[in-house]
């Protein structure tokens, strides 16, 4: 219930260290929803690590009248099965939610012009509290990714996957745009992708190098 926890962080007398680590005091200095971020990934690291978990994600779940989460979904497996089957889970929850969120959003606007609108809901559909998590979470796989390939001689696709998809609202499409525009740019190698299959997927034996490495 991050909304909660973030009203209440910044009260000396609440302590949140079996929630959030005996650390937690450092986010009393961040806001809004760098703080709300910040909540949810101290709680996912101290999941993965008291549960000796391999994956740990989270699942961003909105109000749905308002631009603003009502709580994030924590789910931890030790299998990379289990964050695909989440990450299917997270896509069809992304598209339900626009669904509710517009129809509800448009049914407000007729209530109040007494008129109905001649286009979907979807049309006017506004909300920034997703989107602005989106961009960010996007942003930090991207760069996360990236350092894994520059860090390591040789690293697996599975690997990137791995560590991309463990962040809400990033899916295997993105990872794959940016490999792909790495590979463009010429600033990585990628093996093991066979004519007949190119596209990149899990268990398939692609591995990526920094081309400093690779040549």
């Amino acid at each position: 219930m991050s909304p909660f926890i973030s009203r209440f962080i910044k009260d000396n007398k609440t302590d949140f260290s079996d929630l959030l680590g005996s650390d937690f005091p450092s986010l009393r200095s961040l806001t809004g929803p760098e703080l709300e971020s910040a909540i949810v990934e101290k709680y996912c690291e101290l999941v993965k690590k008291e549960g000796g978990f391999e994956y740990v994600c989270s699942l961003p779940i909105m109000n749905p009248d308002m631009d603003s989460f009502n709580f994030h979904l924590i789910y931890a497996t030790r299998h990379r099965k289990g964050v695909k089957v989440f990450k299917s889970v997270e896509r069809r929850t992304e598209e339900k939610t626009l669904t509710i969120r517009s129809n509800l959003q448009q049914k407000s606007r007729e209530s109040k012009t007494q008129n109905w609108e001649l286009f979907g809901p979807r049309v006017q559909y506004r909300e920034n509290c997703y989107q602005r998590l989106a961009r960010m979470n996007k942003g930090r796989a991207k760069e996360a990714v990236l350092a894994l390939i520059k860090t390591a001689e040789k690293i697996s696709y599975d690997e990137c996957w791995s560590e991309a998809l463990q962040f809400s609202a990033v899916f295997e499409s993105d990872l794959r745009i940016w490999i792909d525009a790495w590979e463009r740019e010429g600033l990585i190698v990628i093996s093991g992708r066979t004519p007949k299959s190119r596209v990149l997927k899990v268990a398939s034996g692609v591995n990526l190098f920094l081309r400093s490495a690779k040549n």
